[in-house]
């Protein structure tokens, strides 16, 4: 998968853990969270369908 990849070899991350800034309400976030390929690809994964059923 390309897109993971590129997620991998982000600059932000640090010692091969992909790192992310997660939203989790109005004005609230959670800086360098690590996110394993799993959930990565579940997301992924989750949005692709969504996308198909929005058609």
């Amino acid at each position: 998968m390309i897109l993971l990849s590129l997620i991998k070899n982000d600059k932000k991350n640090a010692k091969g853990k992909s790192l992310f800034t997660l939203l989790h309400g109005i004005g609230k976030c959670r800086i360098d969270a690590e996110v394993s390929e799993k959930e990565i690809v579940n997301a992924i994964n989750y949005y692709t369908k969504l996308k198909a059923w929005a058609k």
